[in-house]
């Protein structure tokens, strides 16, 4: 993906998420739809998952992302 120059975390039409920082608890390659009402897919390759999400607190995206990860990456 191509990152956008004025804003590095955005790229065609997704949230990218370089040096893990847009999406703490995520891994840097992996790229986000987001919509209304929380709607969030997260796409991680690292991890071989797609993750289609509802409702979430903004609030808790990190911490639900880094639960995530933690057991996929447990369940390798």
């Amino acid at each position: 993906m191509v990152c956008c120059p004025i804003a590095p975390f955005y790229g065609r039409l997704v949230w990218l998420n370089p040096f893990g920082m847009a999406f703490p608890g995520a891994s840097e390659s992996s790229w986000f739809m987001l919509g209304a009402g929380g709607h969030t897919v997260w796409i991680d390759p690292e991890r071989d998952a797609v993750t289609v999400l509802r409702w979430m607190d903004n609030a808790a995206a990190p911490k639900v992302m880094r639960g995530i990860s933690e057991g996929l990456r447990a369940a390798r």
